[in-house]
């Protein structure tokens, strides 16, 4: 009995070696990404941040004939939320919400017509 009990309680004490003694916790940020609090995407999404666009290598280069309409493309944002238990012990699967943070235009912007 004793042995079970040790066996039970040893993964617990080598378990806690891992973790680290502090209560700030880093964000790695891997792959040229960048750590921001959920308000500062919020407000990212939401027009009130400026939002990073990476240099292109290769430029758009747009083919279209006389007489015909071409647009830009919406931009659009699409944010992971990561699997989590709430206060009340609910457990929430991931999921993701798609934003559009720049919308569609027409490449040749065209006088607006006052009324």
């Amino acid at each position: 009995m004793k042995i079970l009990i040790a066996l039970l309680l040893l993964p617990c004490v080598v378990l806690t070696g891992c973790t680290k003694l502090n209560e700030d916790f880093d964000c790695p940020a891997p792959n040229g990404g960048s750590c921001k609090r959920m308000d500062e995407v919020y407000d990212m999404v939401n027009g009130k941040g400026k939002l990073a666009v990476a240099p292109s290598r290769n430029p758009l280069v747009i083919d279209g004939r006389p007489g015909q309409p071409v647009r830009y493309g919406e931009g659009v944002m699409s944010l992971w939320i990561v699997p989590y238990e709430d206060t009340d012990g609910n457990y929430h699967q991931a999921n993701r919400v798609y934003s559009v943070v720049k919308e569609g235009r027409w490449v040749h912007q065209p006088q607006s017509v006052s009324k």
